[in-house]
């Protein structure tokens, strides 16, 4: 098992313009009315997120959340849904992970039989902060002891739902499977996410980002005959709208490897890219809820297997 997924610490927001410090707590601001607390929190809240302040964001987090909860009838259930999620990224983001623990089962004590909106919040927002929280500790197996919980509330759901709702807890899926070297079971839920990215529903970002990630499944699978007609494909995609470090590192990677045919050049090349990334400093920001590739990681370990299997035959000519 290897880690190829890194953890974010910090959430990834737009840019948004800060508060001004008047608007900070002591500066005689503090509203009096609960909506109004609610609507201050919030902004606080967001300000602390632009900062990177894990403290001050799990503190107003759970003000926001604690409000909400202590008084149903000013706050709407959806209002508390949303207060409950923000203040358990914000406890995993801070290392509350007790308080994440404690509080991540309020999320199963709803059932929304036929209000299928919230119903698909709701079980959006379990499984991608729960598999967010297994996925940092390596608890890949946890995982995908899920797999088909997970798909059977999937089929009751894809009536009332677009397939980009889902692409967040597929990704995880395919992260966990990846991990454990199940590359078909994590080739099966990584495409899905390309599926709905034909119809135009995931983001272009994170539609480059899986292409890349397929071609190295099916490199990992043996798939080479896929290979060449993937590499093509991709390198349209991302000449035509990329221009990030990663992209770049990328590019030349996929460009160069279409040519090779021999393992000595395929080497070279991997150490070649290995290095490239590492220099670029590659860290993707999709989203806060995804553990971001190591291509760096993947590399070394591919290495390793090839100074291994060179080492292998240089033995067996020897004897």
């Amino acid at each position: 098992m290897f880690y190829y997924f890194k953890t974010l610490s910090a959430s990834h927001y737009p840019e948004k313009e800060l508060l001004p410090d008047k608007m900070l707590p002591g500066n005689g601001h503090e509203p009096v009315s609960l909506k109004g607390q609610y609507r201050f929190y919030h902004k606080l809240g967001l300000y602390y997120v632009l900062k990177q302040d894990h403290e001050q964001t799990y503190h107003y987090r759970k003000l926001i959340f604690n409000l909400t909860y202590d008084n149903h009838a000013v706050f709407t259930e959806m209002q508390r849904l949303v207060s409950l999620r923000n203040y358990l990224t914000a406890t995993r983001n801070f290392n509350r992970l007790q308080e994440f623990d404690h509080h991540i089962g309020i999320y199963r004590q709803f059932d929304y039989a036929t209000n299928f909106s919230k119903r698909l919040f709701v079980f959006e927002s379990y499984y991608t902060l729960l598999f967010g929280r297994l996925l940092d500790e390596g608890k890949f197996d946890e995982v995908t002891a899920m797999d088909a919980e997970v798909s059977a509330e999937i089929e009751s759901l894809k009536e009332y739902a677009r397939s980009a709702d889902f692409f967040v807890v597929h990704y995880q899926l395919f992260c966990a499977w990846f991990a454990l070297g199940n590359y078909v079971k994590a080739l099966s839920w990584l495409n899905k996410i390309l599926v709905a990215a034909t119809l135009g529903n995931v983001p272009h970002k994170l539609h480059m980002h899986c292409k890349v990630l397929a071609i190295l499944t099916h490199y990992e699978l043996g798939n080479t005959g896929l290979l060449p007609y993937s590499l093509r494909s991709l390198y349209r995609s991302l000449k035509r709208s990329s221009n990030s470090a990663f992209d770049l590192v990328v590019m030349q990677f996929v460009r160069e490897l279409s040519k090779i045919t021999n393992p000595e050049d395929m080497r070279v090349l991997f150490v070649k890219t290995r290095n490239n990334l590492s220099a670029a400093a590659v860290t993707d920001t999709l989203n806060r809820d995804f553990p971001p590739f190591d291509f760096v990681t993947w590399f070394d370990e591919k290495l390793k297997a090839k100074v291994a299997v060179e080492s292998g035959h240089k033995k067996v000519a020897v004897a």
